[in-house]
């Protein structure tokens, strides 16, 4: 039936067209006419292409593809339909190769409004969005953002970065960047830069100057990536190099005093400049001799700038030499190390005594002939029997000093008194053997006393003299010696005189040394230098040093000589002696002579000479002596003693 109606429709529609030839004829000539205006009055706006990106295209839109397909599809004999699809082709830009006009919009609504079908309503929609999309303003370029980097620079200075955005931006952009360091010389972290409707902007970064001793570093910023901006694939971070200002502590170390073993070696350390945080510094203990622990040690030195190292020495019972403990600093990361301080040392004294070692005669003494040769005897017969009991008889050989083996030890004492109780042939070597631990060095001598002391000093100064007894006294010693002057500095007349020092005695761990003080007086006063001499005296309990028994030292007078006025007499006075019982006679000098009476006082001093209770080798005098006008010359007479 349909086919029927079908050509029922047809043959109606040919009959109609041609009953109504004219009215056919001009509608046609109206289309192409409207078809004809509609080409002339509008714009080819596709000559670039079709781009479905510029935009909002319908839903339904039309492609190239699948505007070829429709093309496709028709009839050889549907020729006015291909040239249509050609011109929408050629409007969206593909060369159709047929020489026919890009059509229109308006062409193509022309086209609908005729046809009135779906194809050619999606064709019109989307080349009427793409003809809005060609006649809007192109969007603005997308700017690209690149940072550069300004001059290095040292702590505490501001770190200046520039970024840039090319082409510059319409509005104020904002830009994410990343603040990176080696180091640690400002705070990292991502921050937000705004670039204004410029092409740049500077982006400066504080660093902190600190007081650490730390490496070279830099900071860093990085651009990150954003909506509204590319990102530089050559410039997308910059570095500024910052330099430490900070000096490097220098660490060195000292020695305390000498110890005697048992005692505590002490070292400070001292760091140049002080720390600004605690500073750990490696050391190394190392001696001489056997009297502490040695190896690696940690000495933490705080913001004052110095710490103390303690190395504790052990007080045993064996004799041996005398060493030293050394610390030295080990190179590290956070200090460096003294050149010329880099070690120090303490000496250590060992205080044990050495086991004496009877001398022949004393061996001879205690081990007679007949009792060497019963020993060796013994051995003989028994030195390839039981290995403990030949070699019982070796040691006891040994301790004779008759052989020496040094996979064996000397028989004791205890050993031989407890094989006497097993047999009785043991008694022999049991007594020689107590005869020669019972033996010891014979009487020593008196100690020999010497004293010593710097060479000068200031007056105001103290003055030590060291008295020294060698070897150490055994007992404690009463050393009794004699302080002089030559001047007026002593500022004590208790401290010139006799003297007594008590030394201890060596069982005490006492090295034979004691000290005694002279302070000197800063008087004010021009006045020649001076000295002050300690002169030991000898007593039956020691012998006096005969090079060093007397120590003198000088004493420089610090003032400024007065401005004396013309004519002002100068008062001198010599040297005298006499022998024992006789009078000493001292001469006074004056010059120039004076016009008028001169009065002077006097006193004496005792010297080598005693004027004292116990000892009186003068008569001690006083008194006001008057040297008569235009006189150059007057005297003073001492009586001395004659000893019984």
């Amino acid at each position: 039936m349909s086919a029927r109606k079908n050509g029922t429709f047809s043959a109606s529609l040919r009959h109609w067209r041609l009953r109504w030839p004219l009215l056919g004829l001009a509608l046609a000539a109206l289309v192409a006419m409207a078809l004809l205006i509609a080409d002339s009055a509008s714009r080819d706006v596709h000559a670039s292409g079709y781009d479905a990106s510029c935009a909002e295209l319908p839903r339904d839109a039309v492609t190239i593809a699948i505007v070829t397909e429709w093309r496709d599809s028709l009839r050889a004999n549907q020729a006015a339909g291909v040239k249509r699809y050609n011109r929408v082709l050629e409007s969206f830009g593909v060369d159709t190769g047929t020489g026919v006009t890009a059509m229109t919009v308006a062409q193509a609504e022309a086209v609908y409004r005729w046809l009135g079908n779906d194809r050619w309503s999606r064709i019109s929609r989307t080349m009427s969005a793409l003809e809005e999309c060609a006649m809007a303003p192109p969007p603005p370029p997308v700017p690209e953002v690149s940072v550069t980097a300004g001059a290095a620079i040292v702590e505490g200075q501001t770190a200046s970065f520039t970024l840039t955005a090319t082409p510059a931006p319409t509005g104020t952009l904002v830009v994410s960047v990343t603040l990176s360091q080696s180091g640690d010389f400002t705070q990292s972290g991502r921050h937000d830069v705004a670039i204004p409707s410029q092409d740049s902007v500077d982006v400066m970064v504080r660093t902190i100057n600190d007081r650490v001793d730390e490496s070279d570093g830099s900071v860093t910023v990085t651009v990150n990536a954003g909506l509204d901006y590319t990102v530089s694939g050559s410039a997308n971070s910059a570095t500024v190099a910052v330099s430490d200002d900070d000096d490097t502590p220098e660490v060195s170390i000292t020695g305390g005093s000498a110890i005697t073993e048992g005692g505590d070696a002490t070292f400070t350390l001292t760091a140049s400049p002080a720390p600004v945080a605690a500073l750990s510094v490696s050391v190394d203990v190392s001696q001489s001799g056997d009297f502490a622990t040695t190896g690696a040690q940690s000495v933490t030195i705080p913001t004052s700038g110095s710490a103390t190292l303690t190395v504790s020495t052990d007080d045993d019972s064996v004799d041996e030499s005398d060493g030293s403990v050394t610390v030295t600093v080990n190179a590290g990361l956070d200090y460096t190390v003294s050149g010329s301080a880099g070690s120090a040392t303490v000496a250590v004294s060992d205080n044990d005594v050495a086991a004496y070692v009877p001398t022949k005669q004393q061996m001879d003494n205690c081990v007679p002939n007949s009792v060497l040769e019963e020993v060796r005897h013994y051995y003989d017969i028994n030195k390839f029997k039981a290995p403990t009991y030949g070699d019982n008889w070796r040691r006891v050989l040994i301790a004779f000093g008759d052989v020496v083996d040094p996979k064996l030890t000397a028989f004791t004492v205890a050993e031989a008194r407890a094989s006497e109780k097993v047999w009785s042939g043991w008694k022999p070597a049991r007594v020689a053997l107590e005869c020669i631990a019972n033996v010891g060095p014979p009487p020593s001598a008196d100690p020999v006393v010497s004293v010593s002391a710097v060479s000068e000093v200031s007056e105001g100064g103290t003055i030590v003299f060291t008295v020294k007894a060698s070897p150490p006294p055994k007992d404690w010693l009463s050393v009794r010696a004699f302080v002089t002057q030559s001047g007026d500095f002593g500022s004590n007349e208790h401290q010139r005189g006799p003297v007594f020092v008590q030394m201890k005695p060596a069982r005490l761990n006492h090295s034979g040394t004691a000290t005694f003080t002279v302070d000197t007086m800063d008087d004010g006063v021009d006045e020649p230098n001076g000295t002050i001499t300690a002169q030991v005296l000898g007593t039956n309990k020691y012998d006096v040093s005969s090079t060093d028994g007397s120590a003198t030292v000088s004493v420089l007078d610090d003032d400024d000589a007065p401005n004396r006025q013309s004519g002002t007499p100068t008062i001198d006075i010599l040297d005298g002696s006499a022998e024992e019982g006789e009078q000493i006679t001292f001469t006074i000098h004056v010059t120039p002579a004076h016009s008028s009476d001169i009065t002077v006082n006097y006193a004496t001093e005792d010297g080598s000479a005693i004027s004292h209770a116990d000892v009186n080798d003068y008569t001690s005098a006083s008194g006001t002596l008057t040297i008569p006008a235009q006189a150059t010359t007057a005297t003073i007479t001492i009586s001395t003693s004659e000893d019984d």
